[in-house]
């Protein structure tokens, strides 16, 4: 299963059932995709459930405006843009012309387990 990482848990948003994450455009995201969320703690990548794909919406980084950036990361769009350029400088030649999509995560939540109501 692909994994989607996280280095910081901006704005506690990894804590919510829905949630935004700003990525690089690639095919490993597309709607209704499953990723294994992992945020980086205590030196590793730790696994924190399952998210689904639930929406994409393309955008360039001159793209992000106030809502977006509060509702992402809890940064001014200035912040923002700033932190993703250098998350992504040297995967992509020019950071400001590339092209990224503003993903909205579903959390998975797992079906709890029924024991037998009676036992034989």
């Amino acid at each position: 299963m692909d994994q989607l990482k996280f280095q910081k848990n901006w704005n506690n948003k990894c804590s919510c059932d829905f949630f935004t994450t700003i990525r690089l455009k690639g095919p490993k995201y597309s709607v209704g995709k499953e990723l294994e969320m992992r945020i980086y703690k205590g030196g590793v990548f730790q696994n924190h459930g399952i998210i689904r794909v639930a929406a994409l919406r393309p955008i360039q980084l001159h793209q992000i405006n106030e809502y977006i950036s509060r509702l992402d990361a809890g940064l001014s769009p200035e912040e923002l843009r700033s932190e993703l350029f250098y998350m992504y400088k040297e995967k992509v030649a020019d950071v400001n012309k590339a092209d990224f999509y503003l993903i909205l995560c579903e959390r998975v939540k797992s079906k709890p387990v029924q024991n037998a109501l009676f036992s034989t």
